[in-house]
């Protein structure tokens, strides 16, 4: 599901990925699964993990590798 006003540019994004409102995402890999918060930037090339939440409001810089190990 990709949200009201979201962006999402040369990206991979596999099963059960959600996009909320007003997020930009950018030539990334978004794992099963994953769910960007309102307001959210993800830049180029990064690649986040199966699962993962991300934001509301965060920015992640080109390259950012996110996976749900600690």
């Amino acid at each position: 599901m990709i949200g009201q006003g979201a962006v999402v540019t040369d990206s991979i994004l596999w099963d059960d990925v959600r996009v909320e409102a007003g997020s930009i995402i950018q030539s990334s890999i978004l794992g099963k699964g994953v769910t960007v918060l309102k307001g959210s930037k993800i830049e180029k090339g990064s690649l986040i993990a199966d699962g993962v939440v991300v934001g509301p409001g965060a920015r992640l810089k080109k390259f950012t590798r996110v996976s749900r190990r600690k």
